[in-house]
């Protein structure tokens, strides 16, 4: 078929047949068609290493202010970064997350890359989000006073961000707190809202994603090393602009363990092997 040999993944012959299943089977099989990633040092061991720290490091059930990292990823991290230039991806804020990685030679992305720090401890927020946290002030005491009639919804406010966690809700609940908060929502402009099963992610409308962060970083990076070759891991949609950014730059995308998502990442890898295959950079 002609649109099949001009490299679509698949073709579908009707519109009854996108609930079929079909298509959560075409991008299943090509998440397990993706070549095993393999990290090999370059000769002269210019390697840059980026992580999603949500989905890699603290999983947890939909609230953001809990998870913490486990003893044996701090000793990991710290040895990486004492090897490499490193860095740590996060939907969390960036002061939440520099609590969690505490190593002062990581760089850190908070809020999908709105809020970065390098290593010498200096943030160096996005000046454009500044101006938006009186909106996102305004914004979180609409939504907190929604949450408010439905038991186990939170409102977290990042600094640069807003997350609603609605994990602990009762599903018979769920969608009409769904319709609740987007009604609140849609009194607002210039906002960008994404959502997941458990969680809204409300930021300002800026030209600004994880992609945008990483061209930041790998920036900083060569500054301080050098030229090198960047790798980035992640396991969710909001990956998505970094795995972009890395082909754009010569790097390589690393989707861990997320069977069945759409991606453009090039390589894949079991999360359970995941600490084993970047300790392997180290010896």
């Amino acid at each position: 078929m002609a649109q099949l040999a001009a490299g679509a993944e698949l073709v579908l012959q009707a519109p009854s047949e996108i609930g079929s299943g079909r298509l959560v089977q075409a991008y299943s099989d090509k998440f397990r068609q993706l070549p095993e990633a393999e990290l090999p040092v370059p000769d002269d061991g210019a390697l840059a290493l980026l992580l999603n720290l949500d989905h890699l490091l603290l999983p947890t059930a939909g609230r953001l202010t809990e998870g913490r990292l486990p003893s044996v990823w701090h000793d990991l991290l710290a040895a990486l970064s004492a090897r490499y230039p490193t860095a740590v991806v996060s939907q969390r804020s960036l002061g939440e997350l520099a609590a969690r990685i505490p190593e002062p030679s990581v760089y850190l992305a908070g809020n999908h890359g709105l809020q970065l720090r390098g290593p010498t401890y200096a943030p160096a927020s996005l000046d454009a989000a500044h101006d938006w946290r009186p909106l996102l002030d305004t914004v979180s005491e609409r939504l907190t006073a929604v949450a408010a009639d439905f038991p186990g919804c939170q409102v977290i406010h990042k600094e640069a961000a807003l997350s609603v966690c609605l994990g602990e809700t009762p599903p018979a609940a769920m969608a009409q707190l769904r319709r609740a908060l987007l009604r609140a929502l849609s009194a607002f402009e210039n906002l960008q809202i994404d959502g997941e099963p458990t969680q809204l992610h409300i930021r300002p409308a800026l030209d600004w994603d994880a992609g945008s962060a990483v061209d930041w970083l790998l920036a900083r990076m060569q500054q301080a090393v050098g030229p090198c070759r960047a790798v980035y891991l992640g396991r969710s949609a909001y990956d998505e602009p970094a795995f972009r950014a890395m082909r754009r730059t010569g790097g390589l995308g690393v989707l861990v363990d997320a069977d069945g998502q759409a991606t453009i990442a090039s390589r894949r890898l079991d999360s359970a092997a995941l600490p084993a295959v970047l300790e392997r950079l180290l010896h």
